[in-house]
């Protein structure tokens, strides 16, 4: 460990014992035991995780987006009866179509929260991470305040929420 990630160290955490020198646990005495030195190396790879996480998770919601605008056309087809049906009652099937277009709207808003939840502790856990290790990746990232993704994206849900149930009720 450099000197100056010990001073990082001590810094951040004034409780955590960094060693002066490095020692292997070879050179300590039997009759002594080892300091708790922190992990940098384990650190730094959950750290490494994280950032992981919280990309795969903001990919995962891009897909998750993209299926439910594919499954969202598929039911607005079917609650608007823009094909012909030569079989049972169409107001029936509109009908049908509105309530699993509410259905889906739901499961892919439960998705998104989700997400967002998974996407928020990671981001929380790199920033604890970061304080240890003097890192500022996510720290230092600039907020868009209300504008950030998933604020619109909770209001573009609600909207299409509303919508559906104004075509069910109506």
């Amino acid at each position: 460990m450099s000197d100056m990630e010990k001073t990082k160290v001590k810094q951040s955490n004034p409780d955590i014992n960094v060693p002066e020198k490095e020692s292997s646990p070879l050179s300590v005495p039997s009759n002594q035991e080892p300091q708790d030195a922190p992990d940098f190396d384990g650190w730094r790879h959950e750290y490494s995780e994280v950032n992981n996480d919280i990309r795969n998770h903001t990919n995962l919601r891009f897909t998750i987006f993209s299926v439910y605008l594919a499954a969202l056309g598929g039911m607005i087809s079917i609650a608007f009866g823009f094909f012909e049906t030569k079989s049972g009652n169409p107001e029936h099937l509109k009908q049908i179509g509105r309530m699993g277009g509410l259905l889906v709207t739901l499961l892919f808003f439960c998705y998104e929260l989700r997400l967002q939840s998974l996407i928020n502790h990671n981001l929380k856990v790199g920033k604890k991470l970061e304080k240890s290790l003097g890192y500022t990746h996510i720290t230092d990232r600039k907020s868009w305040g209300w504008f950030r993704n998933h604020h619109v994206t909770i209001l573009f849900f609600l909207i299409i929420i509303v919508f559906w149930l104004e075509m069910i009720f109506s």
